[in-house]
């Protein structure tokens, strides 16, 4: 009975890896990435394909 929860969780893990979708595109109206941490928020100027929870939001170019 193990068994089939190890497949069960496996084939779901597969199914909401593939949600998650590419973050690694940098677009040049975006002037910062910003994500939460546990103290002040991070900015960058390339979106972190690392990070995979926690994206507050872009700051647009002007």
């Amino acid at each position: 009975m193990a068994g089939v929860s190890v497949i069960t969780a496996a084939a779901a893990l597969l199914v909401l890896a593939g949600c998650a979708g590419d973050r690694s595109a940098v677009r040049e109206d975006v002037a910062l990435w910003c994500y939460s941490t546990l103290a002040d928020p991070e900015c960058y100027t390339e979106p972190d394909p690392t990070r995979r929870t926690g994206f507050l939001g872009a700051v647009p170019t002007e």
